[in-house]
């Protein structure tokens, strides 16, 4: 069983060429959470320029680390 099965997720991570087809991608569509990495929200202009065009309500940060 998903969470929250009748919400869209998508997931922000690529390349910079996947991510320029990402951008492109999720302009268009509905989704209503959008997963990714702090180093990519913030690294890069076109990644934060894309970022900025949405009014978001929430907005989470975590860092996950692994022990290994």
């Amino acid at each position: 069983m998903r969470f929250a099965p009748s919400m869209e997720v998508v997931a922000y991570y690529g390349s910079q060429k996947d991510r320029v087809n990402l951008r492109e991608e999720y302009r268009s569509q509905n989704w209503n959470v959008l997963i990714t990495t702090y180093n990519l929200a913030q690294g890069d202009e076109r990644d934060r320029k894309f970022f900025r065009k949405f009014e978001w309500q929430v907005c989470i940060s975590h860092r996950l680390m692994s022990l290994q």
